[in-house]
């Protein structure tokens, strides 16, 4: 089922906002093309621009947050070094070792890592930012 961006997730940012309605789109798209045919390519492709979006993504949020001195600065950019690490893990086990079988398991423990960043991370902590920005 499509992930739907919802007003609630804004963080009053125009630019994080169209960032996390990015994850949305990476997120709805993977599921859509691992349930028409998943295999080592679809996740390939997923995990490369999971990787893009993190860095940049992270990159823009880190330069707020220093700018308007948010006081979770320091264990939020932990949290995005762990992510981080966490994408390159999965790269590490589904697409350097090819030894590892691209199925059905993979498939949902993919789905449930990227709705688990969506859910863990943007709800949970990006939206502590909100009355930093003025955000209601």
């Amino acid at each position: 089922m499509p992930i739907e961006w919802r007003d609630k997730l804004s963080v009053g940012d125009p630019t994080l906002d169209a960032d996390h309605k990015n994850l949305i789109k990476i997120i709805n798209e993977f599921e859509e093309k691992a349930d028409a045919g998943f295999d080592r390519q679809v996740l390939s492709e997923t995990l490369k621009r999971l990787m893009g979006y993190a860095k940049e993504h992270f990159a823009r949020e880190e330069r707020l947050q220093a700018r308007i001195n948010y006081p979770y600065y320091d264990r939020h950019c932990q949290e995005h070094r762990r992510l981080l690490r966490d994408v390159e893990g999965h790269i590490r086990t589904y697409m350097e070792d090819t030894s590892t079988e691209i199925d059905g398991e993979v498939k949902l423990a993919m789905l449930h890592f990227l709705r688990d960043w969506l859910i863990n991370h943007i709800i949970e902590q990006d939206l502590k930012m909100r009355p930093f920005l003025g955000a209601s």
